[in-house]
């Protein structure tokens, strides 16, 4: 089918265009010679009313559209009594004079029109100017017909070999010529149009679902991560983790239903708040919290799948009620209706411009009975989203509860200094018990700073200058001591979206990583 495309497209003359020197010297010859033509058979036969429309040339020019039937009544009117083809002539005549480059007068010819009663694209209505060339076919003598000075309303006429073509203004269906020609030519490329369209179009569906399910079964399922991946994406990307995605972890997902269901609340209950989109199940893939694991579908499922795809893009199907929406086997009965329609259709009856039409983007339009069905020679399609199923994998390493450091207790780390003692007395540790049904006989410390508890300095070998900074200002939402006042536990209320900004995942991770250091338990409340 691509090769007989390619000859109707090789078979168009016009797309050359003709736009040589020479060819613009004897277009200029032809339009003087053109312009005397005409003169010589307006003034012979339409004298009078030629002689007026041109005296009023400037007049018309400055006049609003708007008034042009009040102001020129009387000629109008004259206009009316002349036959069509006077008016032509007259109109042609101004059009070639008159828009010339060289001329001076100045026209409308949009006014123009209007006086003499012409609606439409002026080229409907001006005679042409032939220049002769040589025809590509033949080599015979040819005329390319001009209908305008822009050079893009052309028709061409070989005298030799009646190869014929016209081009319209924004005209991108050529393919039109090749149905209007009767020259050999055309008529041995529309032959073999005929039989490659009667012969081939029935296979078509079957022959691209085969190679789209050759092309399908190239296709590799997506390999499960190794433990090493997982390892290193967990190392990489740990510290990236959303206040959502660090929310989602800590009700220990187990599978993808329960994931989806822990994701479903979290959105229900943030939209309750706000209208921002939530990207939790994006943001878990992008820090491979979890994976989108793809799979090919069985061989019958998607055979079908893809012969029903194949109709809907190769031969779009539709009723002439364009608010009628068939389905597949509708189409496929269709389909079977056509293939026995061309079996029994002759040359003439394929040509005569009733049953198809050819489109110049290599389509193909048939008109059969009340449908409309269209053969598109160009196919793309993306095997991706439909033609798989998808699962999720978790990454294991998140998954996991992350170790403490392994530092013998609080009290060496009280005599080595790591830790200070935030009470200085039983008193003061008295007066600041407040008992809790997880903690009992512990001093719970609210929103107190993070250096007034521990020894930032002892961090030094562990975090950066911008790190230790911010933990001389930042406080801890809740420290919960022993009765001797050293701190075992501490508590973040994750509340609010901004700590899903970046600035505030990096915060949260200062604090979670000195914490781990000095082997204090820390969890995230949300």
């Amino acid at each position: 089918m691509n090769k007989s495309f390619e000859k109707i497209r090789s078979s168009n003359i016009l797309k050359y265009e003709y736009k040589s020197h020479d060819l613009k010297q004897n277009f200029d010859i032809s339009v003087l010679n053109h312009i005397k033509n005409l003169e010589d058979k307006i003034f012979n036969n339409y004298t009078g009313i030629s002689e007026e429309i041109i005296n009023l040339l400037p007049t018309i020019y400055l006049t609003q559209i708007s008034d042009i039937d009040k102001k020129f009544e009387k000629i109008i009117t004259e206009f009316d009594k002349l036959n069509e083809n006077g008016k032509k002539q007259i109109f042609s005549y101004i059009y070639w004079k008159y828009k010339n480059e060289k001329s001076n007068e100045k026209v409308d010819v949009l006014k123009i029109k209007r006086v003499i009663g012409f609606k439409g694209a002026k080229e409907n209505y001006i005679e042409p100017v032939g220049v002769k060339v040589k025809c590509l076919k033949c080599n015979g003598k040819a005329f390319i017909y001009f209908y305008n000075y822009d050079l893009n309303c052309t028709k061409y006429k070989c005298i030799d070999c009646n190869h014929e073509e016209e081009r319209e203004i924004n005209m991108h269906d050529k393919f039109d010529n090749l149905l209007k020609c009767s020259c050999s030519d055309c008529l041995n490329v529309k032959k073999e149009l005929f039989y490659v369209i009667k012969d081939n179009l029935k296979n078509v569906i079957t022959e691209i679902n085969s190679q789209l399910l050759n092309k399908y079964f190239e296709i590799n399922d997506t390999e499960i991560p190794s433990q090493f991946i997982m390892e290193k994406d967990f190392k990489l990307y740990r510290s990236n983790l959303t206040k959502d995605e660090r929310e989602v972890l800590s009700f220990s997902p187990k599978c993808k239903k329960e994931l989806y269901m822990i994701i479903k609340d979290i959105e229900e209950r943030d939209s309750n708040y706000n209208n921002k989109r939530n990207n939790v199940f994006e943001n878990l893939i992008l820090h491979r919290v979890i994976y989108s694991i793809r799979k090919k579908k069985g061989k019958d499922e998607i055979k079908d799948l893809l012969f029903k795809r194949a109709i809907d893009e190769i031969l779009e199907i539709q009723n002439f009620n364009r608010y009628s929406i068939m389905a597949m086997n509708e189409k496929i009965e269709c389909l079977n209706k056509l293939y026995n329609y061309l079996d029994d259709i002759t040359f003439d009856e394929f040509f005569d411009g009733k049953f198809f039409k050819i489109k110049y983007n290599d389509h193909i339009i048939f008109k059969f009975e009340k449908f409309r069905i269209k053969y598109s020679n160009d196919l793309y399609l993306d095997l991706s989203n439909e033609y798989f199923t998808y699962d999720i994998i978790f990454n294991d390493c998140y998954m996991k509860k992350e170790k403490r450091t392994n530092i013998p207790s609080n009290t060496e780390l009280l005599k080595k200094g790591l830790i200070k003692n935030i009470f200085k007395s039983s008193a003061e540790i008295n007066k600041y018990i407040y008992l809790k049904d997880e903690y009992t006989d512990c001093i719970i410390v609210p929103n107190y700073n993070f250096s007034k508890i521990f020894n930032v300095y002892s961090l030094e070998h562990f975090l950066n200058d911008n790190e230790l900074n911010y933990l001389k200002t930042c406080e801890l939402d809740f420290v919960i001591c022993n009765k001797e006042g050293i701190p075992f536990r501490v508590e973040e209320v994750q509340k609010g979206d901004h700590h899903n900004d970046n600035e505030w995942i990096w915060k949260d991770n200062v604090k979670k990583r000195a914490l781990q250091i000095l082997g204090i338990e820390f969890e995230e409340i949300f």
